[in-house]
């Protein structure tokens, strides 16, 4: 896909899976990140492009070897490391088998936060939750303006429904993308687990202002409605969802409900 004018390209109806973005521009090094919507319905990256050639006055004191890249292990064995598993991942969708490139790529390379994060992932698929979250957490003290690891402990904490503790890192992750609609949902899903709905809506709301089609936002706002007893309203929320997301992940469960609202509001009539 091509970007726009601003560099942003927006992918869409994409199955709950890992994602591999990769960016490829003339004169660029291609920058390439790892995505992972299996746990969340909508993950957003920023990957920032280098010129193939370093003036002289942009390379360190050390040399050029000083500068390492967030999404490349420093040496040529983690490299292939992270090849192998990310083609396991991303391309085969195999979890399993990922994981042991990750496990040798951290020891590798233990400093590599992003190896870190990948092996975070790769644990959440297999459902060994607190291991990911010990992946994200070493993480984050290798990179703690790291997004992708601030996000994905929020994430693999609100899956284990610890939701007080899952709002410390993603409000960091909104703090270092405020532009994150996807972090503004998981943090009303962390009040939401916490029975705090009057603190999720600001969220919500915010969320929906950064992207009006984030289908997740739309059932959250049409549950607030609910607890607002304004049916018509929620109804309303959760048809956009349907529309925006056919094929989500809370499609049976909002159908479900819609067909509730739909006869309660006739049955007033």
């Amino acid at each position: 896909m091509m970007t726009d004018s601003r560099g942003v390209a927006e992918f869409t109806n994409l199955d709950p899976a890992p994602y591999r973005v990769r960016v490829i521009q003339a004169g660029y090094r291609a920058a390439v990140q790892n995505v992972d919507v299996s746990m969340s319905p909508s993950v957003s990256v920023s990957l920032d492009l280098i010129p193939d050639h370093v003036t002289p006055s942009a390379v360190p004191p050390n040399g050029p070897r000083a500068v390492i890249s967030a999404n490349v292990p420093d040496s040529d064995k983690g490299r292939k490391l992270l090849q192998q598993g990310e083609q396991e991942l991303f391309e085969k969708r195999n979890p399993k088998d990922s994981l042991p490139y990750f496990d040798k790529l951290v020891k590798s390379d233990s400093k590599y936060a992003n190896g870190w994060v990948l092996r975070g992932m790769a644990l959440m698929q297999l459902q060994r939750s607190l291991e990911a979250e010990s992946s994200f957490r070493k993480a984050i003290s290798i990179k703690p303006t790291d997004y992708a690891a601030q996000f994905a402990l929020g994430v693999s904490l609100n899956a284990q429904n610890k939701f007080k503790d899952a709002l410390g890192p993603l409000q960091e992750a909104l703090k270092i993308n405020p532009t994150s609609p996807e972090a503004d949902y998981e943090i009303s899903r962390s009040y939401w687990g916490l029975k705090q709905w009057e603190a999720s809506e600001p969220y919500i709301t915010k969320g929906l202002e950064l992207n009006k089609d984030f289908a997740p936002l739309h059932v959250a706002m049409g549950n607030i409605f609910l607890k607002k007893k304004d049916p018509q309203r929620a109804l309303a929320e959760y048809e956009r969802y349907l529309a925006l997301a056919p094929d989500g992940i809370f499609v049976h469960d909002v159908q479900q409900i819609s067909e509730k609202l739909k006869q309660q509001l006739a049955a007033k009539k």
